[in-house]
Formats: C-alpha cells, sequence, structure tokens
C-alpha cells in the first residue's frame, strides 16, 4: 500500500521501483484525530509527510494571531517536504480537518539515504527545488513588498528572473543605465562609489530581504555606485518593463517601494536587516607551505579566541564542516553537485544563529586549490591571505593561481612575523606586488602576541577602534596625556591618524611606542632648542634641519607600511590646492609635511614633486578620514584647537612699526613690556580657522570626543610639555568618568 500510495505522489514519480522500496523502510506511519495538529508555524522542520488517507489544512498565522487558510490537501500529496532539504523552521501550521493517517519521513532517516543514493536525492531535489524557491521569494516580497497573498505572490513571481551573483562579480557599474530593481535572496552586495582619485569606497552593504537599484530605475537616472557580490549571492531581478506591469497590476506595491526608499533615505534600517547586516564570516587562506599546519592551527586558534570575547563564532576547517553538516566527504564535493544547494542553506542558517562564521580554507597543494577553499571563498564576505614575512613578497604560483579563478574578489593580507620583530620591513614590495587595482588592506601580526590578534579581529568585523589627534603645535602634547588615560582604563586603538603634531604624536603610537616612552623622547627631543632653528625669514622663520633631524631619528628610513598600526596623516597641497592623506611611502618626511606650518618652516616636496605645507588649512582633525577608514568603528577624538582664541586686549592700533616695537625694547625706563601678539602665533591660529569651521561637523563623526583646555599655553610652549600632558590626561579621565563614555567604548573585541 505504501508503494503504491509513493507512485502515486508526484516527488516520488521519477523514482525507480528498487528506491521506491528502498525509501519505504524509513517510512513511519501516524494517525490525527480531526483538528489536531501536524505541526506548528515556528516549529523545527525536521520531516516530510505523505497523506493516506483524510486531508490536511495549511494555515498561517500573521502578526496579530490572525489566521489564514492557504490549501487543503488530499490523499497522495505531501506537506513539509522542504524539511528533507534543510532543517529551517516552518512557515505555516497544518492540521488535521479529518480523521486522517499521514507517512512520515524523518530528516535524520532522509540523511542516511543519500550516501548511497545520488539519484534519489536529485530526484527529489527536481521537485522541491521550485518550492524552496518560491518560499525564499514570498518571504523576501513581503519584507520589501508588505503583506500578500500566496495567489498574489504566485503571480509575482512570474515577472521576477532568478539571478546568481558569485563571490566578486560586479551587478552593475556606476553611471551604468539603470534597467532593473534587485531584491536579494542570500548572501551580501557590497555598493562602492568611485573617488576622485579612482579608487572605490564602500558606501553601503545590502543584504537578504533587501533591494537594490531601485531609486535609480524610477527616477530614470544612471546608477548612482557600482554594486558588487561580497559572497555567492541569489537575487531575483525585476526588469523596467516587468516593473511597469506589477505596478499597473498591483499599485499598492508602489506605495510600499517608495516608503522603503524614503525610509533608506533616512537612514531607517530594521532590526531584523540591521541584524543580518552585522554577521560576518571570514575566509583564512594560507599562502605558502612555510605557513605549516601547525603554524595555521595556531593563528586560527588565536584569532578564535580573541573573536570569542565578543562574538557568538562558528569556527569551520573541512573536518569540523563534515562533523557537524553530518555528511562525511561532503565538504570535498564539486560546488556543482547535487548537495552544494543544502549545503549554502546549512551554511546560511549557521550565519543566523553566529555572528561570525570564521573559515579555515586548506593548505596549498601546488597550484591547486581544494573544493574547500573554493566554497570558503565563495561563502565569505571578507578573504584573508595568510603569508609569513620569510617567503618574501613575490606571489608564489599557487597565489596567482588563486586570484586568477576569483579576479573580482578583494583579498586581505595578513603577515606573519617571528614574535620577537622589533617592527616590520619591507611590506611595500608585499603591497606594490599585489597593488592591482590598488593595495590590500593589510595587518601585520606576531605569533604568541595576543595584542596583534585582538587588533586583527576587531578591524576584521568592523569594531575596530581609531584614535585622531588633531594639531596645535605645543599644545598637542596633551593627547599624551589622553593616551596615558586610555591606556589606563585599557582602552586600546587599532587605527591611528591626525594633523600636524597629532600626525607626529600618532606616528609614535603607529610604531608602537608606550605613552611612557613618547614622553621621555618629549622631555629629550621636545624642546625648543631641539626644534626651533631661527633664520633670516626670507623662506621660513625657522630653518628646519632640527625638526627634520627629530623626525628623522625617531622614524629612520621606515616606510608607512611598516607601522605595527594602520596610521594616515594630513598635509596640504601647496601646489595643487588639495588635502592630501598619507598612506604610504616615507614616514618621516610625511609628517614633517604634516607639520610644516607655511612660513614658520619651508616647504616640503613629495614623490610628485608637489609642495606640501601643514594639514591644518585643510584638515586639522581628520575624524572624516577615519570614519572612511573603520566604517563603523569606534572613533575617539581629541583636539586642542581652541574655538575663541586671540580675546585679549594687545596694545595695538590700526597699524604696527615693527622698527619702534623694537626701539621700545631698548628704552630703559621702560618698565612694562606691551602686550602683542607673536608672528608665529598669529600665522597659526590664522592657518587654523578654515578648519575649526568644520570642527561641528567632525565631532557628530565621533563616538568620544576629548577637547583639553590648553588655551593657558601657546602653540610655541614646548617647554611646558610636563604641564600640557597633565591637562589631557585629567580631561581624558572626566569624559572616561561620563556615564555614557564606557558603554560608547565597549563595542570592540577584546576590550576588557
Amino acid at each position: 500500500m505504501n508503494n503504491n500510495i509513493l507512485s502515486y505522489c508526484d516527488l516520488f514519480q521519477t523514482l525507480t521501483p528498487q528506491q521506491l522500496n528502498k525509501l519505504e523502510q524509513f517510512l513511519h506511519e501516524r494517525s490525527l484525530t480531526a483538528n489536531e495538529t501536524l505541526f506548528a508555524q515556528g516549529d523545527l522542520a525536521d520531516a516530510m509527510y505523505i497523506i493516506t488517507s483524510g486531508s490536511l489544512e495549511v494555515v498561517l498565522f500573521d502578526s496579530d494571531h490572525k489566521q489564514h487558510p492557504l490549501r487543503t490537501l488530499g490523499v497522495g500529496q505531501y506537506v513539509g517536504e522542504m524539511g528533507l532539504l534543510n532543517q529551517h523552521r516552518r512557515v505555516a501550521s497544518v492540521f488535521a480537518s479529518q480523521a486522517s493517517t499521514v507517512l512520515r519521513l524523518n530528516y535524520a532517516d532522509f540523511e542516511s539515504l543519500l550516501h548511497n543514493d545520488a539519484q534519489l536525492l536529485k530526484a527529489i531535489s527536481e521537485v522541491i527545488n521550485p518550492r524552496y524557491q518560491f518560499s525564499q521569494f514570498s518571504s523576501v516580497i513581503r519584507a520589501i513588498f508588505g503583506e500578500l497573498n500566496a495567489e498574489t505572490s504566485a503571480e509575482l513571481q512570474t515577472y521576477f528572473e532568478w539571478v546568481q551573483c558569485d563571490a566578486g562579480h560586479v551587478l552593475f557599474r556606476q553611471d551604468d543605465v539603470a534597467d532593473a530593481l534587485y531584491l536579494v535572496i542570500s548572501g551580501k552586495m557590497q555598493a562602492l562609489k568611485r573617488q576622485p582619485d579612482g579608487s572605490e569606497q564602500v558606501v553601503g552593504l545590502v543584504g537578504p530581504s533587501e533591494s537594490i537599484g531601485e531609486a535609480a530605475l524610477f527616477m530614470n537616472e544612471k546608477r548612482s555606485a557600482t554594486v558588487r557580490a561580497l559572497r555567492d549571492s541569489q537575487l531575483l531581478r525585476l526588469g523596467k518593463q516587468q516593473l511597469d506591469k506589477v505596478v499597473q497590476r498591483y499599485p499598492q506595491i508602489l506605495l510600499n517601494i517608495a516608503r522603503s526608499l524614503m525610509q533608506r533615505q533616512h537612514g531607517q534600517v530594521s532590526h531584523s536587516n540591521k541584524a543580518k547586516l552585522s554577521h560576518h564570516t571570514i575566509c583564512i587562506v594560507p599562502l605558502q607551505a612555510k605557513v605549516t599546519a601547525q603554524v595555521q592551527t595556531q593563528v586560527l586558534a588565536s584569532l578564535t579566541r580573541q573573536l570569542q570575547k565578543s562574538e557568538t563564532l562558528l569556527y569551520l576547517n573541512a573536518d569540523r564542516f563534515e562533523s557537524a553538516f553530518g555528511i562525511v566527504g561532503s565538504a570535498r564535493l564539486d560546488t556543482n553537485h547535487l548537495l552544494a544547494s543544502r549545503m549554502i542553506q546549512w551554511l546560511q542558517q549557521q550565519e543566523n544563529h553566529h555572528t561570525v562564521v570564521l573559515f579555515e580554507a586548506d593548505a596549498p597543494v601546488a597550484q591547486e586549490m581544494s573544493e574547500w577553499t573554493r566554497r570558503c571563498i565563495r561563502a565569505a564576505d571578507k578573504v584573508v591571505l595568510l603569508g609569513d614575512v620569510s617567503a618574501g613578497p613575490m606571489m608564489s604560483p599557487y597565489e596567482q593561481a588563486l586570484r586568477r579563478a576569483y579576479p573580482n574578489v578583494q583579498f586581505e593580507l595578513a603577515l606573519l612575523h617571528p614574535p620577537t620583530t622589533d617592527s616590520p620591513k619591507n611590506t611595500r614590495a608585499w603591497l606594490t606586488e599585489r597593488s592591482t587595482p590598488h593595495p590590500p588592506t593589510h595587518y601585520h601580526v606576531r605569533q604568541d602576541y595576543d595584542a596583534d590578534y585582538d587588533r586583527m579581529a576587531r578591524r576584521l568585523i568592523g569594531r575596530a577602534y581609531g584614535l585622531v589627534l588633531s594639531g596645535g603645535g605645543a599644545r598637542g602634547y596633551a593627547h599624551v596625556g589622553v593616551v596615558r588615560a586610555l591606556a589606563e582604563a585599557k582602552i586600546p586603538f587599532d587605527y591611528v591618524g591626525g594633523t600636524s603634531m597629532g600626525a607626529h604624536l600618532a606616528g609614535g603610537l603607529a610604531l608602537g611606542f608606550s605613552w611612557e616612552y613618547i614622553s621621555s623622547q618629549i622631555a629629550i627631543r621636545g624642546r625648543s632648542h631641539h626644534l626651533l632653528d631661527y633664520t633670516v625669514p626670507i623662506v621660513s622663520v625657522y630653518e628646519g634641519k632640527k625638526v627634520n633631524h627629530a623626525y628623522q631619528e625617531t622614524y629612520a628610513e621606515m616606510d608607512i607600511a611598516d607601522l605595527w598600526l594602520p596610521y594616515f596623516c594630513i598635509s596640504s597641497n601647496l601646489t595643487r590646492a588639495k588635502m592630501m592623506v598619507h598612506e604610504h611611502g616615507s614616514m618621516w618626511r610625511a609628517v614633517r609635511a604634516s607639520t610644516c606650518y607655511p612660513g614658520i618652516w619651508s616647504p616640503i616636496q613629495d614623490e610628485a614633486g608637489d609642495w606640501l605645507v601643514d594639514g591644518c588649512m585643510l584638515n586639522n582633525w581628520p575624524v572624516d578620514v577615519m570614519r572612511e577608514k573603520i566604517g563603523s568603528g569606534t572613533i575617539i577624538a581629541s583636539t586642542v584647537s581652541m574655538e575663541v582664541e586671540f580675546n585679549e586686549d594687545f596694545e595695538i592700533g590700526d597699524s604696527v612699526s615693527g622698527f619702534k616695537l623694537l626701539a621700545q625694547r631698548f628704552v630703559p625706563w621702560r618698565k612694562k613690556r606691551q602686550r602683542l601678539p607673536r608672528l608665529t602665533t598669529t600665522v597659526i591660529r590664522a592657518m587654523e580657522l578654515s578648519a575649526i569651521q568644520s570642527y561641528r561637523d567632525q565631532e557628530l563623526l565621533a563616538d568620544v570626543v576629548v577637547k583639553p583646555d590648553v588655551s593657558k599655553f601657546s602653540v610655541l610652549h614646548f617647554d611646558r610639555f610636563s604641564e600640557i600632558i597633565a591637562v589631557g590626561y585629567a580631561e581624558m579621565q572626566r569624559v572616561l568618568a561620563q556615564p555614557d563614555t564606557i558603554s560608547r567604548l565597549s563595542k570592540g573585541v577584546g576590550s576588557d
């Protein structure tokens, strides 16, 4: 009898009698009384059912618990079949409308059949997959267009085209003609905007149940950004002509789309979508034989330990995946295998239950990538290549093959150093070798050095701490006090940047110097007589040899890429009238350019032949630049520039004779010196004005703002460094004592 029912059921019509007999051994009969529930909406799907007598009702409950009948099922029909391919939650409830009997096929029993009979999987998949796709479609449509009944959803599906976007694939480019909108079913997409220098900046992420490209389509404009798949993604495409038909047929959908656009414009993203976009999948790929299995295991263990401090983490290598997935050998299956879709669905489930999924790819074998490595790369938002610095910067044949296979994937680079390494070397060669289309994001990691793994973990998941230090001459020494208070509170920083004096002090932090060491060096090299060498003021007030020597002693011939922490500083380009962000090249020359007050010190020339001066003229407090670098991370921003200055009652008139003032200094009976603004102070203050005007906007981009009151100090009071440092320390302690500060600073990994 069961065999006849199975052959009558369209799910199994393509199976052979032998396969039906095999399947029948795993069927379990269950009787239901009238109105008895077979399973409830929200239950874990662990089986499917075939009706052998009676009938079943399928109903959907909305958010108000109102019941919506969907369909009635009779003898030979089945329900819950998607539970065989993917243990998701039931999307509807099923109960018996009369006394009925069903045959139950458990997920676990079906699992055991798959090991020996791929044909069985193929036959069932061909029937189930269209229904699974419809379930996915209906879920996304409801999330974007609002509640729709089953009939409307079924009709709408005919207008859409399913699109597979492999990892790295560009869906459309900035300035393309808008010809369709897209709905994300699974995966994650990245929106990028082209910058004036030709680079691309990430401006947004789009996850499941979100739409892409509707604004340009409705407004008949060109695409405002390039959209690329961060990982393998499934989309629904609705062309312009099809959209017109849908709107004519269902005009209420237009209202829902308009509402969605308005919410996005005002930054209102649903909590569910925010949660999805805050999840991360990361793949670590060893590059060389020098990255031994032992080293690789150590690296992954250290990274896992750091991530687990704040995240729900799932760490998967090939063996761990097979153990969790439950099918031996599944990690080695081809991506086109019949089980592939089931594996993708399983991985998506894991992402729903873990904020971070960390993949460990297989070690390289010659130039061949394993299927597990391919699967990891295609499922990851970030792919990090793990290289041993002792192997040299040249790309191996394996890495070349990797990049050929995935030309659009933005690989990142983690460089392993021995634990005794003082500072990285030759990093620029590594980046130059891999600079197409631009140098990759890189991490410096010392083995057995937890702080480096801690920093890498925070950067990988968008929880980095960025420290921004403003310019301000000698007043900038207050930043050292700020850093001291942060260190005592055990607040880390993973990215540092600044302008002028802030650029110099941030550089010391990027080298790995402690606040104590920086303070001691200020006492030795930071006094006026070590920095100021007066000269005939034809080009500048100071000659500049002393300050050049101070920077060269500190940074030697180091490249910015060789700093332990990512670093940038700001200068102003006199030649091209634009702001310069220094992220590579000679460290001492970058800092010299950033601290070069025009007229105080002479301009310095860069590699392109342009003349550079102090960054304070265009961006004295570059919080906006840091925000671009660390995205959703936490920014601590310290500024020593006073919004109110020059409020003294100076004893000068509408015109000033320098000769007269000089002569008065030699009059013996003149006891009181006039209150006069110094030339250098006036020039420096004038240069800060335009940057200070933007401080309010910059402040809004920071999470924690520190403004030490250093108004009683001059920008040239280098010899009063101890007092100035103490002011910064006291102010940072005051800010840390505020109730909301610690909550703002507790978003990172390993900040305990």
